[in-house]
């Protein structure tokens, strides 16, 4: 029955879909490995799309009404004994068209457009009809952080650059899935940034000292 995936150690999480019409679960058979089904609101049907004998599926995002993606790991490893990276695969609700987005190691040989593991999912674009997600890949140093953000169609692989202020590392977007709002953060400064939609052009909001302010 439906009911004993819901115990404590069988159940993961859950994720309604935009629309409210399907919701995602994360639950663990007999084996104890988290695999993601997808219901129907309407009817409670409940379809298994996405499963691992040797990996948990650790969490999953809605890409839009129909295409979802979620990321990987072992519940029965410490957090000091993970090897890999969580990847990321893109998947329909209906268990067609996966596609992997982000290696969870590095092979030693490319994939055609597949990400190597320094890249990290960062969130959905977020308008009903998209495919795309955005990713980053951080750089510079814990003082001065810095990270790449890339807008990736999960259809087909095909990676976008995105109009980021240098030495930025947080990020968000508008309901249009355009890129608004940026955070850099030099030494003990914190700045945040904004892309006037009017011109396209960024602009410093409020600039503040880490640890003399608090912004």
């Amino acid at each position: 029955p439906i009911e004993s995936f819901f115990k404590l150690n069988n159940f993961g999480g859950a994720n309604l879909a935009p629309d409210g019409k399907h919701v995602a679960l994360l639950m663990a058979g007999p084996d104890q490995r988290l695999a993601l089904a997808v219901m129907d609101t309407a009817t409670n049907k409940l379809q298994v799309i996405a499963k691992y004998s040797n990996l948990d599926i650790v969490s999953v995002t809605w890409i839009n009404n129909h295409r979802l993606a979620y990321t990987m790991g072992d519940r029965q490893l410490a957090a000091g004994q993970q090897r890999m990276g969580p990847g990321l695969i893109a998947i329909d609700k209906d268990g067609k068209n996966e596609r992997e987005i982000i290696e969870r190691n590095n092979t030693g040989s490319a994939k055609f457009r597949v990400l190597g593991p320094r890249y990290q999912f960062y969130g959905a674009v977020g308008t009903p009809d998209s495919n795309d997600i955005f990713v980053i890949q951080g750089s510079g140093t814990r003082k001065n952080p810095s990270a790449t953000l890339m807008r990736v169609n999960t259809t087909d692989g095909v990676m976008t650059g995105i109009n980021s202020p240098l030495n930025t590392s947080g990020f968000m977007v508008d309901g249009k899935g355009e890129l608004r709002l940026a955070v850099r953060r030099i030494e003990k400064q914190t700045a945040i940034l904004y892309r006037d939609p009017k011109n396209e052009t960024w602009r410093t909001l409020i600039e503040f000292d880490n640890v003399n302010e608090d912004g």
